[in-house]
């Protein structure tokens, strides 16, 4: 990496030509965060530094004072933030237009990412990343450890994978990621580069979400997760993912690896989330409609290479069945 200082300075007291690209871009979207939102701006705005960053806060048509609040932080920063106010929420046409709005105005060679209620606790979280990634051209993308923060109860606990670390930074391949959530969008760094080249792929995916993101970098090369606690991750009920009944959660998770691995059938990691996914939603089967249980059925037996989970599967959907006819 060229180095453009010789010691990190706060990102708020660089000064740099107008002409001047960022290395790293931060996209945070953002959405009746007003509560939240201050403690991911302070989060990028304490970041210290060799290099340029630019903010691109996305509000889409927050109707709280989130809007406010990232104006008075433009005010004051504005070589810095990048804001874009929307007056029609995106995210409710489910087209995937807020991603691409905020890649397309990306300038840097790295993207890093952070919802509006989620925050950076590190003030050298970007500059150990970005170091990390110029010495190690082979990696598409680098994370790192986060605590999550149930807003409820104000407690902190452990990240899914806790488990996996020992004492030194976790590789992600897709063996491992198909086996446990290694990370959140929060925490990671990626090349624009890598972005860009699985875009194309992503578009075709009716049920694109983060799974898809991180697979198919994952398929361009593992990842890796340093072994650091830099970053928060919100659970509240304002949350997207918390407005989602555990069965739509199920039924969204089979629908997600079964269009997967429908595109990648080789891959036998695929493979075995996704029944995975099969043996959760015959366990939920009681909340599902039978069109829905006969096209688990049949992804089940399709995949299954077990005869005594064959015997199970036909069980299942003969009760379903039975269950059907009776209502």
């Amino acid at each position: 990496m060229n180095k453009f200082l010789d010691e990190p300075i706060q990102v708020t007291l660089q000064k740099w030509d107008l002409n001047t690209i960022p290395l790293v871009s931060i996209s945070c979207i953002t959405y009746n965060q007003e509560k939240y939102i201050r403690d991911a701006i302070d989060g990028f705005l304490m970041q210290k530094t060799t290099f340029p960053v630019e903010i691109l806060i996305h509000d889409d048509a927050s109707t709280d004072k989130t809007a406010n609040i990232v104006r008075e932080y433009e005010a004051k920063y504005p070589n810095l933030i990048k804001p874009i106010y929307q007056t029609e929420n995106q995210y409710s046409k489910r087209n995937g237009i807020i991603g691409r709005i905020q890649r397309g105005r990306a300038r840097g060679k790295y993207y890093a990412m952070c919802e509006g209620d989620d925050y950076w606790t590190d003030p050298f979280k970007l500059q150990k990343q970005v170091d990390f990634m110029e010495e190690n051209p082979q990696y598409p993308f680098c994370c790192h450890r986060f605590k999550i923060l149930n807003e409820s109860d104000g407690e902190f606990r452990d990240e899914y994978a806790h488990n996996f670390y020992n004492d030194a930074d976790l590789i992600i391949d897709i063996d491992l990621f198909t086996k446990i959530w290694i990370t959140q969008p929060l925490t990671s760094l990626i090349r624009k580069t890598v972005l860009l080249d699985i875009l194309p792929e992503i578009a075709n995916y009716k049920y694109s979400r983060d799974v898809h993101l991180f697979y198919l970098l994952l398929k361009r090369g593992n990842g890796i997760s340093l072994n650091q606690f830099m970053g928060i991750y919100r659970w509240h009920d304002e949350g997207i993912a918390s407005k989602i009944a555990p069965s739509k959660q199920v039924k969204n998770g089979y629908n997600i690896y079964k269009e997967l691995w429908e595109k990648n059938k080789t891959d036998i990691f695929l493979k075995r989330k996704l029944m995975h996914y099969v043996n959760k939603c015959i366990a939920n089967s009681e909340n599902f409609p039978f069109a829905f249980q006969k096209s688990v059925y049949f992804t089940g037996i399709r995949i299954s290479t077990n005869r005594n989970e064959v015997i199970r599967l036909t069980k299942s959907f003969l009760f379903a069945l039975i269950r059907s006819i009776h209502n």
